[in-house]
């Protein structure tokens, strides 16, 4: 056995646990509180989740131990499934507290009390009072109708997905085991399960799970195994005291980055004499997922982040809450106390710290600064309030100066890479940008801009990104490339872009052109079930050309990588390839072959993949 880690390695950490999860000899094992989450987040999040699982259930790589299966069965049966979205069952209870509220407000108000306030007339206060009465009953009504209805199409989707992948294990012989050792274990704070020991129900269940999991991986000998699951009391994981990451220590808080205990590895060992099981719950899964693939899994981050609000406003960033509340900034106040720093003597726009922007210096005590600070966290619940706090700057009289270009440039950079990372207000900005950029002066825009647009193709390093492309957004970027106000920063990346013109099929115009796409298919017939439970027909595609150079290959050295899936209507397989070739949608002309006015999905199978762009024969026709 070996002592817990004082210091963790965390990229270093999800780097392993990556590899693990593209492992074909790495088992996934699935918690029962996993099914809990999926009443808590809305149904185009759980098909993002299920289109990646579902290939690997194909693959028998994901298991459900059966005493989870029992522990989520007796909520179901019981009619305790309630619990897993009690918020919707708060809709009620705020209607009719409001209600009471209500009518003790209609006798307390006249005339005289309403001096001072933005009502001038008792009718026009009572008004609103009966209109916010009469919404909540509507919204109470709704949530009520949906209740059965949502309740019971999410078990159908866990049990059209999961069904296949439940361990069959003798528990009676585990329920032996634990009726011998199981008190002895938890006496002796030998994890798992421990910390239940005050339970009257379902003492040992996470008990009856780990040795599942070791009966399960011994009899199969399996080497490597990883658990997804939301429990993080200290009875499996834990948190180092200090996170290395990009060469910085740091203090492990907001919120506690754990991992396995280490006990459980010895014991994992012992069975299986491996040291390779690891624990990750769903928040690093899905950080994870959205690192590896090309654009996906952005609504499953913004669902996680929407169902675990209330509890990560309480846990973290209550400095920063209170100090949003107490005063508003202006970022013109903070950054013009602070040397400009070394002036640039050629014709760059920008230093190359904020090129590179890595080695940003960010150690003055500006909002600016600590805005970036912020957003490079990677930590969703820290980037949010930062760039709320940001976006609610007055920005009307900031100078005009170097040190103020460089810091909105990388502040645009840090906007756009937090919203390919997932977070849920950048999200928010990037697709509401347009709509953000009316109320700034042309300064401001066209320096935030300018930094999406570079982060899109340049890393932290100032190096081209070659064939990792941060195109997650680009139609919602692009999307503004025409308008007049942002010609400066179409020209500045133009310019930027021209040494590598002929490694893009376009580049960011105010007079964008087509691009010609082709897509043949042939109609098939599903013989598997989808997390519906639904025998689908679907078209499989044959091949993608752009100008009949094709864009599909077998060949697994030709083929990109990372994680993409190829499957929907023609709109969503647009997307995907917008985002894989960086073309904006807007600027694709689509050919179907044959052509079709119905709505089709289309599917990509094995062993076909997409192909490199720089190998398709595209670029020779120049950038």
């Amino acid at each position: 056995m070996k002592f817990p880690l004082a210091t963790i390695d965390k990229i270093e950490h999800l780097k392993k646990i990556t590899t693990l999860l593209e492992d074909e000899e790495c088992q996934i094992f699935i918690d029962t509180n996993i099914f809990g989450l999926f009443f808590r987040i809305y149904s185009s999040a759980r098909k993002e989740f299920f289109d990646w699982i579902i290939p690997l259930i194909e693959k028998k790589r994901v298991n459900t131990p059966l005493w989870a299966v029992n522990e989520y069965s007796n909520r179901f049966i019981r009619n305790q499934i309630d619990d897993y979205f009690s918020p919707l069952k708060k809709v009620n209870t705020t209607q009719k507290e409001f209600k009471e509220i209500s009518s003790f407000l209609k006798m307390n108000i006249d005339t005289k009390s309403l001096t001072g306030t933005t009502y001038t007339t008792v009718e026009e206060y009572l008004t609103d009072l009966k209109d916010i009465e009469d919404k909540l009953k509507k919204i109470a009504a709704t949530a009520k109708s949906k209740d059965e209805t949502y309740k019971n199409s999410v078990h159908s989707e866990i049990q059209n997905v999961f069904e296949k992948t439940i361990i069959q294990s003798d528990l009676t012989s585990i329920l032996k085991v634990i009726s011998d050792s199981g008190q002895v274990r938890y006496n002796h704070k030998l994890p798992p399960g421990f910390e239940d020991d005050k339970k009257e129900l379902n003492l040992f269940g996470d008990l009856i799970i780990w040795l599942e999991i070791l009966e399960f991986c011994k009899s199969t000998n399996t080497k490597k195994a990883i658990l997804i699951t939301n429990d993080n009391k200290k009875d499996w994981v834990y948190a180092p005291s200090k996170i290395s990451e990009n060469s910085k220590l740091l203090p492990n808080n907001h919120p506690q980055f754990k991992i396995v205990d280490p006990r459980l590895t010895y014991e994992f060992k012992q069975n299986t004499s491996s040291e390779e099981f690891h624990i990750i719950n769903f928040e690093s899964l899905t950080q994870i997922l959205i690192n590896k693939s090309k654009g996906g899994f952005i609504e499953l981050a913004k669902a996680l982040q929407i169902a675990t609000l209330q509890e990560a406003k309480k846990k973290e960033n209550t400095d920063l809450e209170e100090s949003i509340e107490s005063k508003e900034e202006s970022i013109t106040q903070e950054v013009l106390n602070i040397d400009e720093g070394p002036q640039i003597e050629n014709d760059e726009i920008y230093s190359e710290y904020a090129l590179a922007d890595c080695d940003f210096p960010t150690d003055d005590s500006s909002v600016a600064s600590e805005t970036i600070e912020k957003l490079k966290t990677y930590n969703w619940y820290v980037q949010n309030p930062a760039l709320e706090k940001f976006l609610n700057l007055d920005l009307s009289n900031i100078e005009e100066n170097q040190n103020i270009k460089d810091k909105l440039f990388v502040i645009g950079r840090n906007i756009y890479q937090s919203a390919c990372g997932g977070s849920a207000t950048a999200v928010d900005t990037i697709k509401n940008l347009r709509k953000i950029f009316t109320k700034y002066k042309d300064f401001v825009i066209n320096h935030l801009y300018s930094g999406m647009l570079y982060e899109i193709y340049f890393n932290s390093h100032n190096q081209f990104r070659e064939h990792a492309f941060k195109a997650t957004f680009i139609n919602q970027i692009f999307s503004l490339q025409d308008n007049p106000r942002l010609l400066p920063s179409i020209e500045f990346i133009n310019k930027k872009l021209h040494p590598h013109k002929n490694k893009l099929v376009v580049l960011p115009s105010q007079t964008p052109i087509s691009i010609n796409l082709k897509i043949d298919y042939e109609e098939k017939e599903d013989t598997s079930l989808d997390f519906l439970g639904i025998i689908n027909k679907y078209h499989s595609i044959s091949n993608i050309t752009i100008d009949e150079h094709s864009l599909v290959t077998e060949i697994e050295e030709e083929a990109i990588e990372g994680y993409y899936n190829i499957n929907g209507n023609k709109e969503e397989v647009i997307g995907l390839l917008s985002i894989i070739y960086l073309i904006p949608t807007k600027q694709i002309k689509l050919t179907l072959n044959p052509e079709s006015s119905d709505t089709i999905n289309l599917k990509l199978e094995e062993p076909k993949k997409l192909k490199k762009l720089a190998i398709t024969g595209v670029l020779q026709n120049g950038g």
